[in-house]
């Protein structure tokens, strides 16, 4: 129904449609939402960032309106508690932020909608939501039932959400309207909604007709019509004089081109008008589409790139005016009056670069290529052919982002062409960090908007542009180290070069400058008095790509000032994970510890653990070398255990582990602790069986201590009771095993083993966590949950009560005394306390990413997101 003004006329004022896009620029104020951070506005003037409101989940689209900025998202985790247990639901959110502060954004309100967010468009007052559910059809056969008789039917469904935005605090959805059908495409006018949905069984396409004309964003589902083929994206429908345009593509064998009009005049009786098909297009994929008035401009490919120009000037009569044959094809299209400047795809030569065409469409039967420029290594393509709205076109300017590989690694740059309606001139590009999203101008510089930074371009000499500034959006937090309250260092890690660096963070904020490290990839940190100690990985390709390690020393003496005090490169092939097995026979053992009666045997087990360790002053790198200065143990090494002084940055030396089967090795009270495995002949009945032993190994002299032989891979040294505990298999019935724990004590310098308890691991159990007296294992279920096994003050193991904690997935993160830190869904970090009492949900902390792993500081608890940031809870 049409709206009035309140005095009872009605109003004819036309509501203005606005399109979705995820920046928007006010000014001198450009508004970014940025996939990992939520909305970021930053000052092109001052280019700087002025303020920041996270917001969770994949960010869609974004309107500006009175002093407010509306955020729409999908994949929206939440997570609630619900009676003890902790709730996790995904779906679509629209968030009405207050940006009449800049500088202090603010979240007033949300609202959650059911199922995946497809598209939004923002008429007027109303804001209107597309979502959609799918449920895959699926076919039964067997016991001579036809499976054509037993498909289950697709239950698929649409719906449409308007929202009210007239009280941000509180949005209301108006309305919704369903309808069948995955509706996956939309376009719209000022009264209406086109929502598309294909159907694959009968590979034909269904448009709903949603009128929106009322202001008030009431809304009601109209008419239908059912076209032939599948729409690929939204440019392939549009509305124009009353009448609908859609281009489609029909399934293979028989792959054609449809261009169809229907008649809008009775929005509940869609009539098909016309109808033609591009016969020079068979067996052609349809790529680039653009309506402009009376035409339609339309690429497909096969070997060729077939440019069509159809004239829908007669919507009853759409024929094809004419062609044109170029190499390659165009993914999008923007008309330029008669002149068409095409994004697309240079396939000459082999390879696959990214192009810009610029086609004469002045006379529509004889279309002819004035000119194409390519660009890119022999591989490269475009964020843009996915979102178009990367390709920038201004008055005489093109930026073009594109991306490939090189020597030195991956790239993104954004690439300036200049152009006329005679010419394209390509001039320079620039590197950025992150995928392009956006670019613009604004005064005397261009902008390119990336999922990183918002680069800032100098452009003036076109052929040689340089970045001049970059302004931070999403940096990727690696890792963090606490220095003291409130203080610490964070990591950062740039993937396109490997870059490393360090920054000290004061109270949430950058202190420091970024401090440049290496261009490899972080291994591991652990902190000492003023800084911390980076652990990097990197390959030598002059040396057939050979591993090797580098380790920092990073001073915080200055912590607005960290120093790199020394750096020291090891050269041994960096362990991976994995195992190294042994032969079947029985190996001896030699200077056994003494009390050792009878070996233990079990069935092979393989065990993996952190190759960087740390204890004390000494820093464990696992690896390989083709030699090793030091040997301990009586077989060929087939891997060794580089040692380093972090308090000089000398290497002590590297000892190769001449064991037939290494299967951990773990730092604790100033020594390395490893566990080995000999493979003994199998029993009567065949099985595999082997023996364990644990031996210290002395950091300062490359000494390996007695052994003593054990009950499987040692875990961890309890701080608290001495009692050593071991991760051991034993088998069961058959050929059947089950895991087990069990304790020792012992001098760890050679002196008599005794064995303490004994406890089976749950079948359910996952990955174990050993930290701190305890043992951590995520259970699943109906509910998934933890449980626990306590080491007690005698050294015996306990099994502890189950805890259930969520209908979604979890993960284990770590502990730290009698309390357990988990991810729930990803979305946030759950403490669990495992006191004297049962065990309880003391605390959930909503994160904006699956944590990177924790750090504990005097003053909380700190999570690395990667690009999502750093997150800070309470002990």
């Amino acid at each position: 129904a049409p709206g009035t003004d309140g005095s009872g006329a009605e109003d004819e004022t036309p509501r203005e449609v606005v399109e979705p896009d995820v920046i928007r620029r006010d000014g001198n104020l450009l508004y970014v939402l940025n996939q990992y951070r939520g909305l970021t506005i930053v000052d092109l003037e001052s280019q700087t960032v002025l303020g920041n409101a996270p917001t969770s989940g994949y960010p869609r689209d974004l309107y500006l309106r009175g002093g407010r900025a509306y955020v729409l998202v999908g994949y929206a985790v939440e997570v609630t508690e619900n009676d003890g247990l902790l709730e996790c639901a995904m779906g679509a959110r629209i968030y009405a932020v207050d940006v009449s502060d800049p500088a202090n954004p603010a979240v007033e309100g949300s609202i959650n909608l059911e199922g995946d967010f497809i598209d939004s468009r923002l008429v007027g007052d109303a804001l209107y939501a597309v979502c959609a559910s799918f449920t895959y059809s699926w076919s039964e056969g067997g016991d001579g039932v036809a499976v054509a008789e037993v498909v289950k039917e697709q239950t698929s469904d649409s719906w449409v959400t308007s929202v009210d935005l007239a009280n941000p605090a509180d949005l209301e959805p108006v309305e919704t309207v369903r309808f069948d059908g995955y509706g996956g495409l939309i376009q719209a006018s000022n009264t209406a909604i086109f929502v598309a949905a294909s159907n694959w069984e009968t590979g034909s396409t269904e448009i709903r007709y949603v009128d929106i004309s009322d202001p008030r964003g009431h809304m009601a589902v109209r008419g239908a019509v059912t076209v032939a083929g599948q729409m690929a994206d939204r440019y392939k429908m549009d509305a124009w004089n009353g009448t609908l345009r859609v281009v489609t593509n029909t399934w293979w064998p028989n792959r054609e081109t449809h261009v169809t009009t229907v008649d809008l005049s009775n929005p509940d009786e869609l009539a098909i008008l016309g109808e033609t098909r591009l016969e020079n297009a068979s067996g052609e994929t349809t790529f680039a589409t653009r309506f402009d008035g009376p035409r339609a401009y339309i690429v497909t490919y096969l070997q060729v790139d077939p440019l069509f120009v159809v004239d829908l000037s007669d919507p009853a009569n759409p024929v094809v005016a004419g062609e044109l044959k170029v190499p390659g094809w165009s993914t999008h299209i923007e008309p330029r009056g008669d002149r068409l400047i095409a994004l697309g795809v240079d396939d000459t030569d082999g390879g696959r670069r990214v192009s810009v065409s610029l086609f004469d469409v002045a006379d529509p039967a004889a279309p002819g290529l004035i000119e194409r420029v390519s660009f890119g290594d022999g591989w490269s393509w475009s964020s843009a052919y996915g979102d178009v709205k990367a390709f920038t076109v201004l008055e005489d300017m093109l930026v073009v982002p594109f991306s490939g590989w090189s020597e030195s690694g991956g790239y993104e740059r954004l690439q300036f062409i200049g152009w006329s309606p005679d010419n394209l001139d390509a001039f320079g590009y620039v590197d950025v960090q992150g995928s392009v999203l956006r670019s613009l101008a604004y005064g005397a510089h261009y902008f390119g908007v990336t999922t990183e930074e918002v680069s800032v371009i100098d452009a003036s000499a076109p052929a040689s542009p340089v970045v001049v500034n970059r302004i931070p959006l999403a940096e990727y937090v690696a890792d963090y180290q606490p220095l003291a309250p409130g203080l610490g260092v964070e990591v950062l890690q740039k993937w396109q070069d490997s870059s490393l660096s360090v920054r000290t963070n004061q109270n949430g904020a950058p202190l420091s400058e970024a401090v440049f490290v290496t261009k490899n990839s972080l291994s591991k940190t652990f902190a000492v008095p003023n800084g911390l100690v980076l652990v990097a990985t990197g390959y030598d390709e002059s040396n057939g790509w050979r591993g090797y390690y580098e380790v920092f020393r990073v001073d915080c003496a200055d912590s607005a000032a960290p120093v790199v005090a020394w750096k020291l490169k090891v050269d041994i092939q960096p362990w991976w994970g994995g195992w190294w097995w042994g032969g079947w026979d029985v190996m001896p053992m030699v200077d056994a510890a003494p009390g050792m009666r009878m070996p233990y045997y079990y069935p092979w087990y393989g065990g993996q653990d952190d190759a960087v360790q740390m204890t004390e002053n000494w820093l464990g790198l696992r690896g390989s070398s083709e030699a090793y200065p030091e040997n301990v143990g009586t077989e060929t090494p087939t891997q060794g255990l580089a040692v380093v002084n972090v308090e000089t940055g000398e290497l002590s030396g590297v000892a190769g582990l001449g064991y037939p089967e290494v299967t951990s090795v773990l730092a604790d009270g100033g020594r390395f602790w490893v566990t080995t495995r000999y493979t003994a002949r199998p029993d009567i009945r065949g099985r595999a069986r082997s023996a364990c032993y644990l031996q210290g190994l002395d950091p300062a002299t490359l000494e390996m201590g007695l052994a003593a032989n054990v009950p499987g891979t040692l875990l961890m040294r309890d701080a608290a009771t001495g009692a050593w505990l071991f991760e051991d298999t034993q088998y069961t019935d058959g050929w059947n095993w089950a895991r087990q724990l069990n304790t020792l004590s012992w001098d760890g310098a050679g002196g008599v083993v005794r064995h303490l308890s004994r406890l089976a691991v749950p079948e359910s159990a996952g990955t174990l966590l050993a930290r701190d007296g305890a043992v951590y294992y995520p259970v699943y279920g109906e509910f998934n949950g933890v449980g626990s096994i306590m080491i007690g003050a005698d050294g015996k193991l306990a099994a502890g009560q189950p805890l259930s904690v969520t209908n979604g997935w979890l993960r284990l993160l770590d502990a730290r005394g009698d309390r357990l830190y988990l991810s729930v869904c990803g979305a946030a970090v759950v403490r669990c306390d495992f006191g004297d009492d049962a065990p309880v949900l003391a605390g959930v902390t909503p994160v904006a990413g699956d944590p990177l792993g924790l750090r504990f500081g005097l003053d909380g608890v700190y999570a690395p997101l990667g690009y999502a940031g750093l997150a800070v809870m309470p002990l």
